[in-house]
């Protein structure tokens, strides 16, 4: 969504703003007066939207493998995951090399 303002004035001016109650008298004043106010809008930017459509896919996607996922998470659970230290320390060293 884009949120950016045109004038930092502008967007000054409306946070500085304070709603004022309204006393007995301007009520009296105003009775039987119907105001109709205007619907509520938004605007969003096409560049929010395609994150939106993005973020949705991602979620309803099922790139992850389940059965994968779970047979490696049996083997480390019961010491069964084949591991190399020399290949641990190699990835660590490179690690913090980047």
């Amino acid at each position: 969504m884009d949120v950016s303002s045109s004038s930092p004035t502008q967007s000054g001016a409306i946070r500085d703003q304070r709603i004022q109650p309204v006393d007995q008298t301007q009520r009296k004043a105003h009775k039987g007066v119907s105001v109709r106010r205007a619907p509520d809008e938004a605007i969003i930017s096409e560049q929010a939207q395609l994150l939106l459509k993005l973020s949705e896919a991602v979620q309803n996607s099922k790139d992850v493998r389940d059965e994968k996922v779970n047979a490696l998470r049996d083997q480390v659970e019961n010491g069964r995951y084949p591991t190399s230290a020399s290949e641990i320390a190699r990835a660590i060293v490179a690690s913090r090399m980047k």
